[in-house]
């Protein structure tokens, strides 16, 4: 097996930029990468740790039966505040593993086995509550498919949004800091300007130079920690620090200073709203300007005071929620009193809300949030009036990931039930079924699993039409039973060429696989990947093509309702 270097380096860099990423958006949520096998996984910790040296080898680990330790790694990935992220697999995690954070999982290797497949997925569909918040739950996860795996087993998916990856903590934080030295400037208030080009120097010098985004960087990087060239604060050094140093805030490791840094954006967000307030509360108001631009300037004042009393709110909320009864907190216990009585009416607001910024931050990883409330229903007894009950089959809407999330389920479902009942394996076999057959089915599988009506998959897959087919369409066709079909024609034919028998052995899998075709879909990729004209380019007599597609228009979906007979 060769590893191609490069190839291994963009699996982890594109995970890394465009994974879905954890609460405070600093990087990447949990995460599963799939390895061929022990070598690749151990290259691929090798290449991250390279690329991302500012995380110590901690965040990514090769998790297979080859370490000793593998358990006690696998104990730590489980835990959602344990700094190991990412876990690299090698048929370990692959099924019966319960992470309900993972939000990401990397196919870096082929899966030849569909059940398998859906097994890897399946690691991703569990549900997490809070997860990036009190109130905002996991409702989607990510993933990235470097071996054309959906391809090769013919499943649709639905592409990942093209929007932004969210902006971390500290992005948002060193763009905030942007505009506060920006207004600082525009006020010529010397003392903030400093304050804050002080600390964006220090955001820049804290960037970890050997990882390979900043690495890219370099040159602006050097540029700006040349001798005043950002007090200068020049337009072009100002869209320098907006267009390319901002975005690499994100590869700072902060794990376990989220808090500090959430203190600083508050700080940093309220000081640039008081700013904006003494801006307002300067602007002219003399009698010989235009009455609509007095009332502009009234407007905008009053918004920018009440902006203003939101974030003092907030800061006052934010120091309240720190334990008194830790010796931490009560040694800044006479200066919080201060805090909870401080007002924007003081002189110098802002040099204030840097030193509560010195003082407290350090205290944010102790604070007490808020539990989420709950609100319940209210219960009324009132007699229904029977007359106008309406008994009617919900019939949910399911597509993308949720329709291949409820396929999984009931294909495992199926599979327990499958060597005891005879219903199943006659679908499976190409036998017919009565209609009493496929009744006590649905009956034993809803009895067992309550929520699983089988006799809703004929609106799951609408081509299907009938019950036995939309069952077969998820547990296939004995290849014994397909090969059958065909055997006649591969004897009569004896001649056929190479392409013709890989074409063959192809359309046999797929029909195994999936239970049925259409004639349509021959016409259609992959089929078209061994001609353009499907099977009118593989196949030139037209003897072969109607004898052939004979044998495939018994294989197809009935075109109306009725028990289903086998040709």
């Amino acid at each position: 097996m060769c590893i191609y270097i490069d190839t291994n380096r963009h699996v982890i860099r594109n995970l890394m930029e465009n994974g879905i990423r954890e609460a405070t958006g600093t990087h990447p949520g949990k995460t599963i990468i799939f390895a061929r096998n022990h070598k690749h996984a151990v290259f691929l910790q090798e290449q991250f740790d390279n690329m991302y040296p500012q995380y110590g080898g901690k965040f990514c680990r090769v998790i297979d039966s080859h370490d000793s330790r593998s358990e006690d790694l696998l104990k730590e990935f489980k835990n959602a505040s344990n700094q190991l992220t990412i876990a690299i697999s090698v048929d370990m995690l692959d099924t019966g593993v319960d992470v309900p954070q993972i939000v990401n999982l990397v196919f870096a290797r082929p899966v030849y086995s569909y059940v398998k497949f859906w097994q890897m997925i399946g690691r991703g569909t569990r549900l997490c509550k809070d997860l990036f918040g009190s109130g905002q739950d996991k409702t989607t996860f990510r993933i990235f498919d470097h071996w054309g795996n959906f391809k090769f087993f013919e499943e649709d998916y639905k592409e990942a949004d093209d929007k932004p990856p969210t902006k971390s903590l500290l992005q948002r934080l060193f763009v905030i800091r942007l505009q506060l030295a920006k207004a600082a400037l525009q006020q010529q208030n010397v003392d903030i300007f400093n304050q804050v080009i002080g600390l964006i120097a220090t955001d820049i010098a804290a960037l970890p130079t050997k990882t390979i985004a900043v690495k890219e960087k370099l040159r602006e990087i050097k540029t700006l920690q040349q001798d005043n060239i950002l007090k200068t604060f020049s337009l072009a050094t100002q869209n320098i620090l907006h267009n390319d140093i901002a975005p690499l805030m994100q590869w700072r490791n902060i794990r376990g200073f989220e808090a500090d840094y959430q203190f600083d954006e508050l700080i940093t967000q309220t000081q640039l709203e008081a700013l904006e307030q003494s801006l307002s509360d300067k602007l002219p108001n003399e009698s010989n300007k235009i009455q609509d631009k007095r009332a502009d300037y009234k407007v905008k004042t009053l918004g920018q005071s009440a902006r203003s009393s939101d974030y003092q709110g907030k800061l006052i909320d934010t120091v309240s929620q720190l334990p008194i009864q830790l010796n931490q907190v009560q040694d800044k216990q006479a200066f919080i009193q201060q805090v909870k009585s401080w007002d924007f009416g003081e002189n110098d607001p802002l040099i204030s809300l840097e030193t509560i910024r010195n003082e407290l931050r350090h205290l944010m990883q102790y604070r007490q949030r808020k539990a989420r409330t709950h609100s319940y229903a209210k219960i009324i007894d009132v007699t229904e009036d029977k007359t106008k009950i309406q008994n009617e089959l919900h019939k949910p809407k399911l597509e993308g990931l949720e329709l291949m999330a409820y396929r999984q389920r009931v294909e495992g479902i199926l599979a327990e039930l499958f060597a005891n009942n005879q219903t199943l394996q006659k679908i499976k076999a190409g036998e017919a079924v009565s209609q009493a057959d496929l009744e006590a089915l649905v009956s034993l599988v809803l009895t067992q699993n309550p929520d699983v009506n089988l006799a809703l998959l004929t609106d799951f897959y609408p081509e299907t039409r009938q019950l036995d087919i939309a069952i077969r369409s998820i547990i296939g066709l004995e290849p014994a039973a397909v090969a059958a079909r065909f055997a006649d024609f591969v004897q009569q034919y004896h001649t056929l060429t190479a392409k013709q028998v890989k074409f063959l052995d192809f359309l046999q899998n797929h029909i195994a696989k999936h239970g049925s075709i259409t004639l349509e879909r021959l016409y259609e990729e992959p089929f078209t990947t061994f001609d353009s004209d499907g099977i009118d380019g593989i196949f030139a007599n037209d003897a072969e093509i109607d004898e052939l597609l004979d044998i495939i228009e018994g294989f197809s979906p009935p075109k109306s309702t009725g028990e289903y007979t086998s040709k």
